[in-house]
């Protein structure tokens, strides 16, 4: 088991080598000990009974089906499931399941634009403000 999990690791950190031995009757992975951050990445193959507790599995695009699932009875507790397509077959238990669109990055004629607006609101407030004072002047003696 323990050794399956470290050639998981070592894949996902991309420190396996081409050297690396590979186990031919691999353990199976004990979903409970992926904790961390899976988001954007490929599962294991998750199977009917598995049991996902604090991971994180968002997504950038609303409506993701996520990969590798052998099974549907899968439970996920705690867990970031973002843009995630959530199965009816799934237990899902104190997880964010929301779905967001998350708007690109403005090109630089939207943020120049953006930032000339920004500056001709401030001016026109800085001339209202000029005009209230040069009113208070003018009514003094």
């Amino acid at each position: 088991m323990m050794r399956r999990l470290l050639a998981i690791l070592l894949a996902v950190c991309g420190l396996a080598g081409a050297g690396a031995a590979v186990d031919p009757n691999p353990e199976p992975v004990n979903p409970s000990a992926l904790m961390g951050n899976w988001a954007r990445r490929q599962l294991p193959v998750l199977k009917d009974g598995d049991v996902m507790r604090g991971i994180n599995l968002s997504q950038a695009t609303p409506g993701t089906l996520l990969k590798n699932l052998a099974g549907k009875k899968i439970t996920f507790e705690r867990c970031n499931l973002v843009n995630v397509r959530i199965d009816r077959a799934w237990t899902v238990k104190r997880c964010n399941v929301a779905q967001v669109v998350i708007p690109p990055e403005p090109t630089e004629k939207e943020r120049l634009i953006e930032e000339r607006d920004r500056c001709v609101a401030e001016r026109v407030e800085l001339a209202a403000k000029i005009t209230e004072l040069q009113e208070k002047i003018d009514a003094l003696p």
